[in-house]
């Protein structure tokens, strides 16, 4: 995870800490208010969303190097490498990177900050950022980031968002702040990037009204969630998935 506070907050420091303290359990790396099991859903429904567009895009992970952007303890590392993709994770958190290696073996890790210039020389087939850019509160290192993700991509740019929904103001303090999708398209379009049609993850899941329902009955919010998706209430998105899709001239 990556973010700054226009106060001068230590993130890189907060995160540390956070992930120390919490382990391999999804409350360092998922949302406060939730216990692991309601973590494990919220999660869930973002693979759900990662899953059609990797189909909807015919996107192939079968050798294809992904970077996994602010890959906290891995766990969508994990998910690309039981796909057969080559997996290069980075995070600010040493710690975070050292679970992930003792789990598989195979993933090049690397301590950084998106939004510090990379000594990585290559490109990769697919950067994938998940829950990572609405914790960027500073617009300068922001923009810096999401231009360090079209300089890594070769072809394909996922990135897990959160939608700016009626009323979020009320709630979202401190370490996020949420965009307008059109500063982050119009970004990567410069960048050379066109945005395809995103899907949405989370429509009541993270509404803080809800918070109480969904650690109670985690796996029932999950699927009404799915449900709601499946049947055109995608207008209630609180969070999406976004595909960027490089542009062969």
């Amino acid at each position: 995870m990556f973010f700054t506070m226009t106060k001068k907050f230590d993130y890189k420091k907060y995160w540390i800490d956070r992930l120390e303290l919490t382990g391999e359990k999804l409350t360092g790396v998922g949302h406060k208010r939730f216990n692991d099991v309601a973590n494990h859903f919220m999660y869930k429904r973002a693979e759900d969303a990662l899953v059609k567009v990797l189909d909807r895009y015919h996107i192939p992970l079968e050798r294809s190097s992904v970077l996994d952007a602010g890959a906290g303890i891995g766990i969508f590392s994990g998910f690309y490498v039981r796909k057969g993709a080559k997996v290069t994770a980075i995070d600010l958190s040493k710690g975070a990177l050292d679970m992930i290696k003792k789990r598989f073996s195979k993933i090049q890790t690397k301590v950084m900050n998106l939004a510090e210039p990379s000594s990585f020389r290559e490109k990769f087939d697919i950067v994938h950022c998940f829950d990572v850019l609405y914790h960027i509160v500073d617009d300068a290192e922001w923009k810096k980031s999401v231009s360090n993700l079209a300089r890594l991509s070769r072809q394909y740019i996922i990135v897990h968002d959160k939608y700016p929904y009626m009323g979020y103001q009320l709630f979202e303090k401190g370490h996020v702040r949420v965009r307008q999708p059109f500063e982050m398209q119009r970004l990567l379009k410069k960048e050379g990037f066109e945005e395809n049609r995103s899907i949405p993850t989370h429509l009541l899941y993270v509404r803080p009204i809800f918070y109480p329902l969904v650690n109670t009955f985690p796996k029932l919010m999950y699927l009404l969630d799915s449900a709601l998706t499946k049947v055109g209430f995608s207008f209630l998105k609180t969070s999406y998935v976004r595909v960027f899709i490089k542009k062969h001239l």
